[in-house]
């Protein structure tokens, strides 16, 4: 029994230890529509980045026209931290914050 539990706990470290991967998943939108600019991966993954590590933070409440370009300098370097964006990562939500911003 004590074998079994040692070998649970290390089973346990190795998988919190492992680097968590996340896909990315370009968005098709019919070219009637508004959106066209998901078809551009890095604006498509800066969506995906969006809705899966700024949305559930925030539970939804933070609109991106809710700020200027302006105001969004000073908020995204601290929320790129929060999140542990890599340079990637960051590259990505701004080009999806900036083109709604722009098309919205």
């Amino acid at each position: 029994m004590k074998y079994l539990l040692i070998a649970f706990a290390g089973a346990a470290l190795i998988y919190s230890c492992t680097p968590k991967v996340a896909e990315v998943a370009v968005t098709e939108v019919n070219s009637g529509e508004e959106l066209v600019g998901l078809n551009d991966p890095q604006i498509a993954a800066g969506k995906h980045i969006w809705e899966n590590d700024c949305t559930p933070c925030h539970y939804g409440g933070k609109v991106i026209t809710n700020y200027t370009k302006d105001q969004w300098g000073g908020i995204m370097p601290k929320m790129i931290i929060n999140a542990e964006l890599d340079e990637t990562g960051s590259t990505q939500i701004w080009a999806y914050v900036n083109w709604i911003l722009e098309n919205q």
